[in-house]
């Protein structure tokens, strides 16, 4: 009789009715409408966990920032206090090395920062050796064998004057060493304005004798060696090519210590005359 009535479509109705009530019920509790505050598609941000916190467990309040607190500081990094170093390195980690930054070289009272380079040509010991006329080389960095510590740096210069190489070590800011080197026993190789210099005094002996076609053609300039041994002065070959692939046109010995030309040669074919 009971399954008579139940399968009837007037007692359906009803069936349907009570549980579509019980559902909107249980839609309307307290629990559903926090939680409705924070959108599905988005992450909630602190100030939201929170308030969920809050409707679900009222106790847990007091103490949420403490459980905010202790999930960070039990990750695998160390805490992210403004105390510890960063950037955060992992926990029980061992045999770190901190690498020291390379020291600014402070140039004036007024805070301004002064390269390896100004530095020595500061230093008295150094501009008595370089003398009026010289060219810079280069600046590089004096490392430790093993370790690669930056103990300073080593600036190179030539001067013309002395007709020797000038090499001054910088540590901390200050001048520690200067040397200057005979060109017999040591001469570094050209710089770039050396050989722009060497090939613009090359191209003016060139046009002077007559010979226009250099204006035509592309110089390339290199420290040069008499024989096996090195020059008694700054030697610069430049030498003027059509292309780069093709043999010479013109060969060109200059003295760069007293700014001339040494010698020069007219080549053909790769004949010279």
């Amino acid at each position: 009789m009971i399954v008579k009535n139940i399968r009837s479509p007037a007692n359906w109705l009803v069936a349907a009715g009570v549980i579509l009530v019980a559902l909107w019920m249980d839609l309307r509790s307290p629990d559903k409408d926090q939680l409705a505050l924070a959108p599905t598609d988005t992450v909630p941000e602190v100030g939201a966990l929170r308030a969920i916190v809050s409707a679900k467990s009222p106790a847990s309040v007091s103490n949420s920032d403490e459980e905010i607190t202790r999930v960070t500081s039990s990750s695998r990094f160390g805490s992210d206090q403004l105390t510890d170093v960063w950037p955060p390195q992992p926990r029980g980690i061992t045999g770190v090395r901190a690498v020291a930054p390379k020291p600014q070289l402070m140039n004036d009272a007024a805070g301004d920062f002064a390269s390896a380079r100004e530095i020595a040509e500061a230093s008295d010991s150094v501009r008595v050796l370089l003398g009026r006329r010289y060219g810079f080389i280069s600046e590089r960095p004096k490392l430790a064998k093993w370790s690669k510590e930056h103990l300073g740096d080593e600036v190179v210069f030539y001067s013309y004057d002395q007709n020797i190489t000038v090499i001054a070590t910088i540590e901390q800011g200050q001048v520690v060493e200067v040397q200057g080197v005979l060109p017999t026993e040591f001469q570094p190789p050209l710089s770039p304005d050396e050989k722009s210099l060497a090939a613009e005094l090359a191209r003016d002996y060139w046009l002077a004798s007559g010979d226009t076609r250099v204006d035509d053609l592309e110089a390339f300039s290199i420290l040069t060696y008499d024989g096996v041994e090195r020059h008694p002065v700054r030697m610069a070959y430049v030498t003027f090519h059509y292309t780069s692939t093709i043999n010479p046109e013109l060969l060109t010995w200059v003295d760069l210590t007293h700014e001339r030309v040494d010698r020069s040669l007219i080549q053909r074919g790769g004949v010279g005359q």
